[in-house]
């Protein structure tokens, strides 16, 4: 027992007279006794269940003895029936009914149906009008179904109108056998092991009918307004895993409906929304970065890189939580809205402004020292954001009839969790359910719309810029954090305060400081060229597939889908313009493997080879874009876990300030990757596990300084549980809602990608790869004619795959075990004097390089259960090894282009983890001048050709819209106001213009978060553009992508229900029916457009205008032939929520303390008392009196004297007290338990158990005196 370590303070520490060890040594046997008394008394509660018969057997004897024969009583399928047969009584003498409660629940279950046969089979309201009793002889059913609210909101009513006393029976019996100590019961946890529960001494519940049950009572109480069609079907195990179906409960349902507040533009962010948006932003980073400019001093830029993501995602996170906690079914602890996001960012702007004036010396001295990098980084990020800004204001369209993209899903998504009260938000496209999908990058984006008070519509072609620039700034800041110097200011400062006595003297030290000073700056230099590179290899360049597409020979001439005319072109991008396909210049280079692949096997292959460019050119703001920042954002931290763990400290003060700042990283960091699990899940397992990679560089370094490998190796596990403990701790509430079908992995066994399209995708990235390797080498001493064959050789193996039509994994294979090999001998290379110290700076590219050529092999060998094909799983692995090969590939291009050619000072390690020395390429001799020349101008070419997507795609995507002559703006909206822009249903062709006015007015004038019903059809098309616009929830919205959202729940049959639903309520001619099944799936507005015109009749339109005229509805709003009705719903929750009707079963019916439990007869005779003689006499009678007392003070001596020996008295005068309490206490406590009887020989056990306790005690006293 972990007990026999413990070390409590006991009484004896603060009274005894014994010293302070032995008061210790005390304590502990007390805590030991405690424990093992504690354990002995459950046991001896435990085994008084069995004192008693079984429940089950005491049931049945009650039932024989109190129910009359030839009555009708029920029991339970799958639970044992009762009375058994026992005492020579046979059951049969009652009319059995067997309940049927874990049946589907449906209206047959409760108001019968005809078998098979045709024979009537009774439902449960049937039989409970047949019953006399109810009987339940264990908690098996109630406590089972109950924890399945989705499969059983009929029978949970059932459950909670018996045993809240409504249903019209009462209870009559109670037989239970619960553990017991001291005649106080302990009851069974009802949720407790079945065994336990259900068969070892389970709750017998007996009810019986009164005259206050009626039929109709009990249809009222069970199935009156049951939306059987919303009813869900499936496994208990499915039910188990998702108990509310992904729905709101009752109890939620109130506070998302009212409690959400109206996303309307403020006066700044309506006349200059993006400057609005930047200035909170840019408010944000700065009082980020005065923070981190002290908890990063190992960084080059201090944080300045990462500051402007992190601060954002700390004041999205806070204000996060602060709407994700709260009671469980009640409102949240502060909803998510303007107020509460200002709130959560004056918890980091105040702060921020605190620190950062009282810090401005300090500031300055820095910005004078890294001046270049700050503005170069700040200017970066301004120009990345107002270059975006003006792509997204040439095409701001968040609809295209053709190619809109899943637009519309996001802005709903966005738009809905801007509205919600509290998280998780409510789902938009499906009434009365919540988003199960990572939605916290709309948290993300959503704090920066409230904070600006911008337009939702306007702050989604914000929030693309906005990210756009925070990636290439994360991408800047992590390469350049990598490569620059440290501490440059204070050596700075440091020499610029030293003012030298001697200037002969001191003339060698003044050179020395100037030449390290100028490869300082030098390095500095490179470093900020590698970052811009990797901003612009990371967000901008595309594949080399484009390039490819425009050359003599890239043509299809198998197409037989195209004419003759363009088959004869003779490259793809000419075929596909003589098609009309204008599109293909930014869409078909993200198929080309499927593509590949379709032509190969002649079957559609959907495979998606996505890029950071695409994404933000086609502009769905999906998880996977948003995730991009933070995802950069977790390599910087994990960089500067790295810097701050290695950092060598010379005093006490300065390790404290590591130890702090190395507390700050791993908790920022932990929040960044829990920030990924609810922003986009596939990016978690990757980050996670490089951050747990980097914390193991950490503890390398320190064994390599010295610390036993067992310490650092235990110290890397605790560390790095701790990170991934915590990043799921930070987003627990995510967790606890969040539910997948998809999770986990299988084999892939289709076919695979093509060396190739392999080699169009990443051709680039590995050229540099193999670069940079060889650099590497011949910074080892490799001959460069050895190098040159190597590298002929893989160019070679490159061709050979990719004319041969080999599989990628050809290719990946080999580099993959060549890339860890060097990773590997990196890390144990031995410096002169044999100490292992690897630079950080090519570690970490190495360690990024073998993550992203292992991304690739997984996609290749395994795919996401669920998936569509392998679409999914390439494309978000894709998008991971996009990023880390753009980053190393950066590195590598400036160590090609920018050779360090200055020596740099005795004892530092490389800074450019694949620069070159003079000697390695710049050698004399013709071959290696033109090895490096090959080198140099290969990479350009290849950099020139991946430059060719964003330069043909970009304006191919800015004129795919309704309307080009519309003028730059950035509302999303701007479109409808077109005449060009129109769609058609069923031969109407319609404009957007009265759509436009009507959702402009709904915005404006609808509070909360009420249901709207508006026409349903299929994904990417005009209907759902109310929820769409707004973010109010409909009914039903895109059906495929509830789908996918939804799976786990086996929501097919739901939604087929709600497609014909919808529908039906248009074109329903009974207007009471129409009414009853609005209010019974809670709508409370009715938008009827031209588009529900179009789909449903001009009857539809008639139907809603009479409920209208006769006062069942509310016209609220008309325009043209646009109207919106409210419905006067009552404020009862709808049935597409979840119950949260408690299942309690009744508490125990009080005993009747006059009732003994056997007769008289049977209990033992006591008659004992006035035994002595001698006490007859009255003056007797008090001597021993007095002598009984003195004895017992006799007992209570020892523990009085302990406890109160301090006193003046030494606690003589409580002993009497105390001793009277233990004896007392010794004879009642066996006696109540059953041990022993109430008589002289239990007298006298009692006082020989306080004899014993004496003696101990006089022990310990008397070793301790000793």
């Amino acid at each position: 027992l972990p007990a026999t370590g413990l070390r409590l303070p006991s009484w004896g520490q603060i009274a005894s007279p014994l010293p302070h060890g032995h008061a210790r040594r005390i304590a502990a046997i007390g805590a030991i006794a405690t424990v093992v008394l504690g354990t002995g008394l459950w046991a001896f509660a435990f085994t008084r269940i069995y004192t008693h018969p079984h429940s089950r057997v005491e049931a049945s004897r009650w039932i024989y003895q109190n129910i009359p024969a030839g009555a009708a009583i029920t029991s339970e399928v799958w639970d044992d029936a009762l009375p058994l047969y026992l005492d020579g009584r046979d059951a049969s003498q009652y009319v059995g009914i067997a309940l049927q409660p874990y049946a589907e629940d449906e209206p047959s279950k409760y108001f019968g149906y005809t078998d098979g046969d045709g024979l009537p089979q009774p439902g449960l309201l049937d039989q409970l009008d047949q019953a006399d009793y109810l009987i339940f002889s264990s908690n098996r059913v109630y406590d089972s179904t109950r924890r399945l609210p989705m499969k059983y909101p009929a029978l949970i009513r059932y459950w909670n109108a018996l045993f809240e006393g409504q249903l019209g029976f009462e209870l009559v019996a109670d037989i239970r056998s619960y553990p017991t100590l001291f005649g106080i019961e302990i009851a069974t946890p009802v949720l407790a092991e079945e065994a336990f529960s259900v068969y070892d001494h389970p709750r017998v519940l007996i009810f019986k009918k009164t005259p206050a049950y009626t039929r109709a009572n009990a249809e009222a109480q069970i199935t009156d307004g049951i939306a059987w069609e919303e009813v869900y079907k499936g496994t208990s195990q499915v039910g188990g895993n998702v108990p509310t179906a992904l729905r709101l409960t009752t109890d939620q349902w109130q506070s998302y409906r009212d409690g959400g507040a109206n996303v309307l533009p403020s006066l700044f962010g309506s006349v200059a929304p993006w400057l609005a948006w930047l200035v909170a932003l840019e408010l944000i980073g700065f009082a980020a970065f005065a923070l981190l400019f002290h908890a990063l001093p190992q960084l080059p830029d201090r944080g300045y890189s990462l500051a402007k993501t992190l601060g954002l995602l700390v004041v999205a996170w806070l204000a996060w939580l602060l709407a994700s906690l709260g009671p469980r079914n009640g409102w949240p602890l502060m909803s998510f809205s303007p107020l509460s996001v200002w709130l959560c960012a004056a918890v980091l702007i105040v702060p921020g402004a605190i620190v950062g004036w009282r810090s401005r010396a300090q500031l300055r001295v820095f910005f004078q020292a890294r001046r270049t990098a700050l503005l170069t980084a700040e200017g970066l990020f301004l120009v990345a954001f107002v270059g975006f800004l003006i792509i997204r204001a040439l095409n701001p369209d968040l609809w295209h009839d053709a190619r809109g993209g899943e637009k519309p899903m996001d802005l709903a998504y966005l738009t809905a969790t801007l509205r919600s009260a509290a998280f998780p938000p409510y789902d938009p496209w499906f009434a009365g359910g919540y988003i199960n999908y990572y939605y916290f990058g709309f948290v993300f984006v959503g704090t920066l719309v409230h904070l600006s008070g911008v337009a939702p519509t306007v702050a989604y072609n914000l929030a693309v810029p906005t990210i756009f620039a925070l990636t290439a700034l994360g991408a800047f800041g992590v390469t350049y954090n990598l490569l620059a110097r440290r501490r440059t200011e204070n050596k700075e400062q440091r020499t610029k305060n030293k003012e030298p006595q001697n200037r002969r003297t001191v003339e060698p030290e003044d050179n020395q400081q100037q030449n390290t000073h100028h490869a300082t700056r030098t390095t500095n230099r490179r470093a900020i060229a590698a970052g811009l590179l990797a901003a612009l290899f990371v967000t901008t360049l595309g594949p080399l597939t484009q390039a490819a597409w425009f050359l003599p020979g890239s043509a299809d001439q198998g197409d037989m889908g195209i004419s003759e005319e363009c088959r004869l072109e003779s490259s793809y991008a000419a075929q596909q313009d003589c098609r009309g396909r204008n599109e293909w210049a930014f869409w078909d280079a993200t198929r080309a493997v499927g593509m590949a692949i379709s032509k190969q096997t002649g079957n559609y292959d959907g495979t998606i080879s996505e890029f950071p460019f695409f994404t933000f050119l086609f502009a769905d703001l999906h998880a996977h874009m948003i995730a991009l920042p933070i995802a950069l954002l977790t390599l910087g931290l994990s960089l500067a876990l790295i810097r701050t763990g290695n950092a060598r400290t010379g005093n006490y003060r300065t390790e404290n300030r590591r130890i702090g700042s190395l507390f700050v990283v791993l908790c920022s960091l932990a929040l960044a990757i829990g920030a990924l699990a609810a922003t986009n899940t596939w990016d978690y397992p990757t980050y996670l596990g490089l951050g747990v990679l980097m914390l193991g560089l950490v503890w390398g370094r320190r064994w390599q300084r010295g610390t036993p490998l067992l310490a650092a190796l235990a110290n890397w596990a605790l560390w790095a549980g701790g990170l991934v403990l915590l990043s799921r701790l930070l987003f627990l509430p995510f967790h606890q809602s969040f539910a997948t079908e998809y999770a986990g992995f299988e084999l892939w066994s289709g076919p695979r990608t093509g060396a190739a399209e392999f080699l169009k995708i990443n051709g680039l990235w590995l050229f540099l790869l193999l670069a940079g390797l060889l650099l590497i080498q011949r910074r080892r001493g490799t001959s460069l004619l050895t190098l040159v064959l190597c590298g002929l050789a893989t160019i070679v193996l490159c061709l050979a795959a990719a004319f041969g039509g080999w599989p990628a994994l050809v290719l990946i294979v080999p580099m993959l075990g060549v890339a860890i090999g060097t990773l590997i001998d990196l890390l144990f290379r031995e410096r002169s004097g044999g100490e292992m110290v690897p630079s950080v700076a090519t570690v970490v590219p190495a360690l990024w390089a073998c993550a992203a050529l292992g991304l690739c092999l997984l996609s290749e060998l395994i795919v996401a259960k669920g998936d569509i094909g392998r679409m999914n799983t390439v494309f978000k692995l894709g998008m991971q090894s996009w990023t880390l090969f753009a980053l190393v590939s950066a590195i590598t291009f400036t160590g090609i282009f920018l050779p360090r050619r200055a020596r740099r000072p005795e004892g530092e390690q490389p800074i450019l983890a694949f620069s070159p020395q003079p000697s390695a390429l710049v050698s004399s001799g013709v071959f290696a001048f033109f090895a490096l020349f090959a080198v140099r101008s290969a990479a350009v070419a290849l950099v020139l050709a991946a430059l060719v997507y964003p330069l043909t795609a970009t304006p191919a995507r800015l004129a795919d819209r309704f309307d080009r002559a519309i003028a730059p703006t950035l509302d999303g909206t701007a479109y409808m106001s077109s005449p060009k822009a129109r769609w058609g249903e069923n031969g109407q062709t319609f404009s957007f213009a009265e759509d436009a006015d009507a959702l402009d007015w709904v915005r404006r004038n609808i509070v909360g978060a009420p249901v709207m019903l508006e026409a349903q059809s299929e994904v990417y098309r005009w209907a759902g553009r109310v929820s769409v616009y707004t973010g109010l929830p409909t009914v039903l919205g895109w059906p495929w992508h509830q789908t996918q959202q939804r799976a786990v729940t086996r929501v097919q049959p739901i939604l087929e229900a709600r497609r014909n639903l919808v529908p039906q309520l248009y074109t329903d001619p009974d207007a009471q029916a129409t009414l009853a099944k609005l209010r019974q799936y809670g709508v409370d507005y009715v938008y009827m457009g031209q588009l529900e015109q179009a789909l449903y009749g001009p009857q539809a339109a008639e139907k809603y205008a009479g409920m209208a005229d006769n006062g069942v509805l509310e016209r609220v709003y008309q325009s043209g032939q646009t109207s919106i009705y409210r419905v006067s719903s009552p404020q009862s929750p709808p049935q597409t929520v979840t119950t949260a009707l408690p299942v309690v079963a009744p508490p125990p019916l009080p005993e009747e303390a006059s009732m003994l439990d056997r007769p008289v007869g049977m209990l033992p005779a006591v008659d004992e008392y006035a035994w002595n003689s001698l006490a007859q006499s009255e003056p007797v009678a008090m001597l021993l009196w007095l002598l009984a007392l003195g004895a017992i003070g006799l007992l209570g001596l020892p523990l009085s004297v302990a406890v109160f020996g301090r006193w003046r008295d030494g606690g003589v005068t409580f002993a009497p007290l105390v001793g009277l309490l233990l004896l007392g206490y010794a004879v009642w406590l066996p006696v109540s338990a059953g041990v022993w009887q109430y008589d002289l020989r239990g007298m006298a056990l009692g006082a020989a158990l306080v004899l014993a306790l004496n003696a101990a005690l006089l022990w310990a006293i008397g070793r301790s005196g000793a």
